[in-house]
């Protein structure tokens, strides 16, 4: 069992005083960056066995004053995956 995720966790999003401060994402069969603009950024990792043909998790990632970066989630996984966390929209 790895100690950075529960067992059979392959989403995890923590927060650190309501702002989203760890993304970890296992068992990825894809990624995907695309430059938005020049302060935006999405990103997508593709799901292998949920039960859904091409399930994936986007975020926007953004960089805000001073340099912070801002995640987004923006599209859930479709299929049957653990999320450890939230399961909604999260920001930092």
């Amino acid at each position: 069992m790895d100690e950075d995720r529960t067992p059979g966790s392959r989403l995890a999003l923590r927060t650190d005083h309501g702002r989203l401060d760890d993304v970890v994402v296992t068992d990825v069969s894809m990624f995907r960056a695309e430059l938005l603009d020049p302060s935006r950024l999405w990103l997508a990792c593709y799901l292998p066995g949920t039960g859904v043909d091409g399930d994936r998790v986007t975020f926007e990632v953004s960089v805000g004053e001073a340099g912070t970066l801002h995640f987004e989630m923006v599209e859930s996984p479709a299929g049957n995956i653990t999320i450890e966390g939230s399961s909604g929209h999260q920001s930092t």
